[in-house]
């Protein structure tokens, strides 16, 4: 027999059976015979005691759920006085809020999807912490930084009273924002002239002495553009600057809204906006982007002769990234930009018709005598696709003597050429190849590895190595000399010291620089073959005293992406 005692007054509560029950008639259990009349009236009793006993039970259980759910409520609330977010300091608290994401990522244009959150969402940002307890809504109230980014995408209903709330409770701090046609293209004729739209637009603009930042999704020469005027000439903290038109035709110039900006460092341009309006001499612009207009046509990428008209107007610039065509191009005179550091262009890959000039006349146009970052990418097309002009871009690298970063990935690409890309590359520290030829990969891996003390080696300062296979058949898969190539690259500078130790002088052997990390990036789809366990076998030989290799993988649907890791120990 067990007793349950109450904890605080210790008065017994109920007395428990601990002996288990014994069938009256344990012979006739799981049979089909029929008890007979004084086994009936035994089994009659048995159950008339258990059932008083559930009854019993029933009736203390009750109070004893209602007794721990009272001291269940009552440690918790008790608990939370210990927890450690208690003790944060309301400043720290506010340096951490400040770190938060200011919103909901929402989908959009490729292009814009990241870059700036909905800050209106309830459920993530500002809004959300205001939610969690008294003093956590005081301290995000009290942080301007949290309430600095806007973004307002042109609708039916009115964000007057939201874009006001985020002003006041921002202060004085810089702004970030951004003004966004609505995604439903059809729906946005009906949206013009909207008051609530106009409304809050000019809000915005009495506030542009505050813009830091600031991101335009408008068609350009649509009446939303009056609703800003008032910020003309009001921009002086405006440093970042991106301007799209959803329009996929046309020429539009940068709207006379930011023409005589003085303090801007960073503009991004869409592929049907040109730079009219640019101050042509002492520009402070630093950081370029011309982006492609969403699409994959050889006409959604912009000119060439475009790009480099605007880069003419920026001779300060320092990073720039052109998404570009050989389209409309009539000539091109050489293009010098002393203070370029960073390079990336994206070509169209595909020739159009008529045929269009081979990217050899951008590479000879080019002079860029500080540039240490060169990114080239065109992800080509099998019929008719654009030649890589391998002499001409071998003359622009050879023309870079500060290069310490290459990245080249074009379809259209024999591996001599490459090869002979690459020797002239000799300062660089840091390589990104992205490979569409089974050939290509072993031979130029293979002539990376190449060394002999009485020649000079392939990219002899090369430290780290990335090399994604962008083969279009899902059937591809690296082969044991695929392997075999990437790991005799992985090891270049290691078993070199050794192998020549007894027939080099020193200066030979340091003359290749040994790779830190080198990196092999592939995709199966679907093939049995292409299984962890079996690239696990093909690069279980990299593992040594002097290497570590390690093999990621991630699945998406019917594809795996593989990706093989090799640092030197």
């Amino acid at each position: 027999m067990a007793y349950l005692f109450c904890s605080a007054c210790e008065v017994q509560l109920a007395q428990l059976s601990t002996t288990e029950r014994i069938s009256p008639v344990p012979e006739l259990l799981g049979t089909n015979q029929v008890p007979t009349s004084t086994e009936a009236d035994d089994i009659k009793r048995c159950l008339s005691d258990v059932d008083s006993e559930l009854q019993y039970l029933e009736s203390i259980f009750s109070k004893l759920a209602a007794r721990r759910d009272h001291l269940k409520s009552f440690a918790d609330g008790h608990r939370a006085l210990l927890s450690p977010a208690r003790r944060i300091y309301p400043d720290l608290l506010s340096e951490i809020f400040a770190r938060c994401s200011k919103g909901a990522p929402r989908k959009y244009p490729r292009k814009i999807t990241t870059k700036i959150p909905d800050t209106f969402d309830p459920k993530q940002g500002p809004l959300l912490l205001t939610q969690i307890c008294r003093s956590w809504r005081q301290t995000v109230i009290a942080t301007p930084n949290i309430w600095s980014t806007i973004r307002f995408v042109l609708g039916p209903r009115s964000k007057v009273d939201l874009i006001n709330l985020w002003l006041e409770r921002s202060a004085n701090c810089d702004l970030t924002i951004a003004v966004l046609e609505h995604p439903d293209s059809s729906t946005r004729a009906d949206l013009g002239g909207l008051p609530c739209n106009e409304q809050a637009l000019c809000i915005l603009a009495s506030q542009a002495h505050r813009w830091k930042s600031a991101f335009f999704f408008l068609c350009i020469g649509a009446p939303h553009w009056n609703a800003l005027h008032g910020a003309k000439g009001k921009m002086v903290r405006l440093r970042h600057l991106t301007i799209r038109d959803p329009q996929d035709r046309g020429q539009k110039p940068i709207p006379t809204l930011f023409h005589g900006l003085t303090g801007l460092t960073s503009l991004t341009l869409s592929r049907h906006v040109f730079g009219e309006g640019l101050p042509k001499d002492g520009s402070t612009i630093t950081h370029f982007r011309y982006e492609e207009q969403e699409g994959t046509r050889a006409d959604c990428f912009v000119p060439i002769e475009q790009c480099l008209n605007i880069m003419r107007r920026l001779p300060n610039l320092e990073s720039c990234l052109l998404e570009c065509s050989m389209l409309a191009l009539s000539e091109i005179t050489n293009v010098t930009m002393v203070r370029l550091k960073d390079l990336k262009i994206e070509m169209a890959g595909i020739q159009a018709r008529p045929p269009t000039p081979h990217p050899g006349v951008l590479w000879q146009a080019l002079q860029l005598p500080n540039l240490t970052t060169l990114t080239i990418i065109s992800s080509g097309h099998q019929v008719n696709p654009l030649p890589l002009d391998h002499e001409a871009l071998s003359g622009l690298i050879s023309r870079c003597p500060k290069l310490t970063s290459l990245c080249l990935s074009w379809y259209a690409t024999e591996p001599q050429p490459l090869i002979e890309c690459l020797r002239q590359a000799s300062g660089v520290k840091y390589l990104k190849l992205g490979l569409y030829n089974a050939t290509t990969f072993s031979q130029v891996l293979s002539c990376i590895s190449q060394y002999t003390p009485s020649s000079r080696p392939l990219l002899p300062s090369l430290k780290e190595v990335h090399v994604s296979l962008l083969w279009y058949s899902y059937r591809w898969f690296p082969a044991d000399d695929d392997f075999a190539a990437f790991a005799e690259m992985a090891r270049r500078g290691l078993t070199n010291a050794h192998t020549h130790s007894d027939i080099a002088s020193p200066e030979a052997t340091l003359n290749c620089e040994p790779i830190d990390y080198a990196e092999l990036e592939f995709q199966g789809h679907g093939v049995a073959e292409t299984t962890l366990q079996h690239v696990l076998d093909k690069t279980r030989g990299l593992k040594s005293k002097d290497m570590d290799c390690r093999v990621v993988h991630h699945r998406n649907g019917n594809s795996t992406t593989f990706t093989v890791q090799v640092s030197r120990q």
